[in-house]
């Protein structure tokens, strides 16, 4: 399965927590159809790349947003990322925007200590 996923700048640090800045990253990737399959797989993808391009290692991410689009009915992109092993992230599944242009993607959303 080939995705698009756009990664914006990294933004500006959020606050400071025990002497290290807290970061975000968030990407979208288009879901091409509402099975367990698809939306682990682009979840999945969309988290590896995220991480590989921000250069975050697990042990450093805070907690997770995890959008789903609108009537997904299939299944939770929190699910499948707390499968790839991030059981000591705080994983919040919400549903995704019922139009507009991210209206068919999976969102990310990652807090991360910034090293």
């Amino acid at each position: 399965m080939s995705n698009v996923c756009r990664v914006p700048r990294r933004s500006r640090s959020l606050l400071r927590v025990a002497g290290r800045e807290i970061d975000a990253v968030a990407g979208r990737a288009p879901l091409p159809s509402d099975d367990l399959a698809s939306l682990t797989e682009v979840t999945q993808q969309l988290l590896g790349r995220l991480l590989a391009e921000a250069g975050i290692e697990a042990d450093d991410i805070v907690s997770v947003i995890a959008a789903a689009p609108d009537g997904t009915r299939s299944g939770f992109p929190a699910t499948a990322a707390r499968s790839l092993g991030l059981h000591h992230v705080p994983l919040l599944g919400v549903a995704g925007p019922a139009r507009g242009d991210e209206a068919g993607d999976v969102q990310l959303l990652i807090h991360h200590r910034r090293r």
